[in-house]
């Protein structure tokens, strides 16, 4: 590794240095001035590529160890102590040499050359190193990218996409936030690598624009965070929910056409987070995201093309089971309106009240399952639009819709709280309540007593549920409760199955859960649970 040694350009501040070299003989340009004061406006104003100083010159002005981090430093000083020699060498000497050395005028010059010598050789040793590194960093991005590109599982892009940016960064922890929804009000947790965390972290939502997601999405430009402690943006309550510390952070958009779609966060470096690590982050993020969204889009094709296979299956299943359950009601429908045209001089009032009556009745059965027809049709149309539902109102309409029903079984409905609101879409809801109204109507004791009432959960979601004072279900039974058009005690009542299947589409739409508990003899109780407003 080959040095110009020639013209090197010296500050030599000669205040407490006893010999002044012959800079020029040594082949060494040299800037002359008194003390370290005057040396630090020629430092600052020229090109200088060693210092010579004094020890005390060098203790006593600050801009001397600053500009060692730049420049060889070579200190002459007084004593052979070996703490001052050490003293001096902490301000970022490249040599040290005792003031009464023999022949100091001689030495310095070669001091000089050496320390100059040593200094360029460490730093081209290190912008290898650097070069190193950053191909080494290239490799890796290429590698990842290649990864990620070839990656059709949106849950499998997150995961690859920390295991990279966590080992391209040295970072010990990373995660990804993406909206909650369309509104776009809270950022979730969708993936992390420290992955006893996630679970506790999917529950906790982060607020549009608090913290330091909340910040980069508003923003869409990068944030580093080298102390949280001091950073107003911090958000504590996740350390505080998690029991993790955070000590230092890289946030860096995701982006699709411009759009922030969510935050990729980096944690607790050992060292600092600086532009580098921001540059790698930014251009694999760049890399993930378009990952994500070509997974994402494959992801939507699988789901519509087994929302098609399902809707066909449906189309069939219900086929069947609506032709069969439309038979019975119609039967009665037209063989008890037959009766009552034929024998109609030799019925009696009672008689033809009841045969009136049975008629009525298979009407209002085949109207339900008309309904519940309408229903499952309207599961099919376009997406609609989630939003905070008046639960208390939604279900006190369904009661009333079924008020001739709760008097033909001269039931009783309780409800002794108010529904609190919940996301979901109001006339699907309201289906909801109806079917397991009607159902408790139908199936529980004779007379019907019904409760309705909510149970407020930890997990963001709450759930809202209907008890009869029927026969129960069996553990078997329950497990067929939700299947496609089952039907329970199909010998008693018709229709059942058919509703209870349509339920469950509708809250699994709307992001949540249907649910059955029930014992022999005992009653049932049945459940639905969706998200919280």
């Amino acid at each position: 590794m080959s040095i110009d040694l020639l013209g090197i350009k010296i500050l030599f501040i000669a205040k407490g240095i006893a010999a002044t070299p012959d800079w020029a003989e040594a082949g060494l340009l040299a800037t002359h001035v008194e003390d370290a004061a005057a040396g630090e406006i020629h430092y600052q104003t020229s090109t200088v590529d060693v210092v010579v100083v004094s020890d005390v010159q060098a203790c006593a002005h600050t801009w001397v160890p600053e500009a060692a981090v730049q420049t060889p430093l070579v200190i002459v000083g007084n004593s052979s102590d070996p703490r001052r020699i050490v003293k001096a060498m902490q301000t970022g000497a490249a040599d040290y040499i005792l003031n009464d050395c023999p022949d100091l005028a001689v030495h310095l010059p070669v001091a000089v050359r050496e320390a100059y010598q040593r200094w360029k050789t460490q730093e081209k040793q290190k912008q290898f190193e650097s070069l190193r590194i950053r191909n080494q960093h290239l490799e890796q991005l290429n590698r990842a990218s290649q990864l990620l590109a070839a990656t059709l599982d949106s849950q499998k892009v997150m995961t690859q996409m920390l295991i990279e940016v966590t080992d391209i960064t040295n970072a010990k922890d990373a995660s990804v936030w993406a909206w909650e929804d369309e509104r776009r009000e809270f950022l979730v947790c969708r993936a992390t690598s420290n992955v006893a965390l996630l679970e506790t972290l999917q529950k906790h939502r982060v607020q549009r624009g608090t913290g330091i997601a909340g910040w980069v999405v508003e923003s869409g430009k990068s944030a580093v965070v080298s102390n949280t402690q001091r950073d107003k943006r911090f958000l504590a309550s996740v350390d505080e929910w998690t029991g993790f510390q955070t000590e230092s952070v890289l946030a860096v958009p995701l982006k699709v056409h411009d759009d922030v779609v969510g935050v990729l966060e980096i944690l607790n470096k050992d060292a600092s987070f600086n532009d580098e690590d921001i540059a790698l982050a930014e251009t694999l993020t760049a890399s993930a995201t378009i990952a994500l969204e070509n997974a994402r889009l494959v992801e939507r094709l699988q789901a519509q093309t087994s929302e098609l296979h399902a809707r066909n299956a449906d189309l069939d299943a219900f086929a069947r089971t609506v032709a069969h359950d439309l038979k019975t009601p119609l039967n009665w429908v037209s063989g008890y309106a037959e009766l009552l045209i034929k024998d109609w001089d030799v019925l009696s009032d009672t008689e033809r009240r009841e045969y009136a009556q049975a008629a009525l009745n298979g009407a209002h059965t085949m109207e339900n399952i008309i309904d519940d027809l309408l229903l499952l049709a309207s599961l099919h149309q376009a997406e609609v639009v989630i939003e905070p539902v008046d639960m208390h109102s939604v279900a006190r309409r369904a009661r009333q819709r079924l008020a001739p029903m709760v008097a033909q079984y001269e039931a009783e409905i309780v409800c002794d709280v108010e529904l609190p609101m919940a996301m979901g879409y109001g006339s699907w809801i309201e289906g909801v309540w109806v079917n397991y109204l009607s159902n408790a109507l139908k199936y529980g004791g004779r007379p019907p007593k019904v409760e309705l009432g909510f149970t407020d959960r930890r997990d963001g979601f709450m759930t809202y549920w209907v008890m009869d004072n029927g026969n129960g279900l069996s553990e078997a039974q329950q497990a067929e409760l939700f299947e496609p058009f089952t039907r329970l005690e199909r010998d008693r009542v018709n229709g059942h199955g058919l509703g209870l299947s349509i339920v469950r589409r509708i809250v699994e739409k709307l992001g949540g859960q249907v649910g059955v508990e029930s014992i022999v003899g005992r009653g049932s109780c049945f459940s639905f649970s969706l998200p919280k407003v």
